[in-house]
């Protein structure tokens, strides 16, 4: 799975490897920040559609 962080513009990707045990973790846990920040449930329930069009 491969997504652009908003933030960043950095192209991330579950798949990337980590040096050690410690770096994967600190890598999950800021993606679990981000989760936890949350989303907006209009966004992720509408169709890919309506998300391209513009307002």
């Amino acid at each position: 799975m491969r997504w652009t962080d908003p933030f960043t513009k950095e192209r991330r990707s579950l798949s990337e490897a980590r040096a050690s045990v410690e770096d994967a973790q600190a890598w999950i846990d800021v993606l679990t920040a981000a989760a936890l920040r949350g989303i907006d449930p209009a966004a992720s329930t509408q169709s890919l559609a309506a998300y391209g069009r513009p307002t």
